[in-house]
C-alpha cells in the first residue's frame, strides 16, 4: 500500500493512525521478531510529555535479563517538527540516547520543515562527535505514493531485526475510519475499504 499524504488531515488524524502503527509494530516485535531474551514496550516520549503537546510514542526494547534498555524505534509525530525548539529537544534527546550506548532507529514519515533540512538523521549525525556518540546512519527515503520500505534496527552492533513498517501500517490502516480516508485522497490502490 502506498504511503499516504498526512499533511492532508488533521495531526489528529494522523496521531491515531501513528499510535496504531507503532502498537502493531511493538507487537510484530514481540510475536517473532525479536530473538530470545529481548522484549519490545510501546513509550509515551518523556520529552513530549515535558511540553505538554500531543503524546508521541516510542518503542522500547529491552533485554530480559536486567532489563536493559537496548534500542528505541521513535516514531515521529508532528509535534517533533513544531518549531525549532522541538527539533533540538529531539537532537538532543537522541543524541543523548546513542551516546548511553543505545541504538535508535527513526521512522518518519512526514515532510520535513524549513529548520530541518535533510532531517533528523542528517541534524543528529552532524552532532555526533560534539555529543561524544556513536552513530551511522542508513536512511531509506520513502514519498507519499510509494510502499514504505523496511528499516534495521540494532539491538547489538551485529544483532539485527528488520521492521516490517509496511505490514504494520497496513493493520493500522484497516482500522482507520473511512470517513478519514476520505480526506487522504481516497482508497489507495489495493485498499479493502
Amino acid at each position: 500500500m502506498p504511503l499516504h499524504d498526512w499533511t492532508r488531515v488533521s495531526s489528529l488524524c494522523f496521531l491515531d493512525q501513528h499510535f496504531v502503527w507503532t502498537v502493531a509494530l511493538c507487537n510484530a516485535l514481540n510475536h517473532g521478531l525479536l530473538p530470545p531474551g529481548y522484549f519490545a514496550l510501546v513509550q509515551p516520549d518523556a520529552v513530549m510529555v515535558k511540553r505538554r503537546v500531543p503524546p508521541a510514542q516510542r518503542i522500547e526494547i529491552q533485554h530480559a535479563e536486567g532489563r536493559t534498555l537496548v534500542a528505541v524505534v521513535e516514531m515521529i509525530a508532528p509535534a517533533y517538527k513544531a518549531d525549532g525548539a522541538m527539533i533540538e529537544a529531539f537532537v538532543k534527546k537522541s543524541l543523548a540516547t546513542l551516546k548511553r550506548g543505545v541504538h535508535v532507529t527513526i521512522v518518519d514519515v512526514l515532510p520535513d520543515p524549513v529548520e530541518l533540512p535533510g532531517g533528523f538523521g542528517q541534524a543528529i549525525t552532524s552532532r555526533v562527535a560534539e555529543a561524544g556518540a556513536v552513530c551511522s546512519a542508513h536512511p531509506r527515503p520513502c514519498a507519499v505514493g510509494e510502499a514504505i520500505p523496511p528499516l534495521s534496527l540494532h539491538l547489538t552492533a551485529t544483532l539485527f531485526v528488520t521492521l516490517p513498517l509496511e505490514d504494520a501500517y497496513l493493520t493500522a490502516w484497516a482500522g482507520f475510519p473511512k470517513f478519514l480516508r476520505d480526506g487522504l485522497g481516497g482508497s489507495a490502490a489495493g485498499d479493502s475499504g
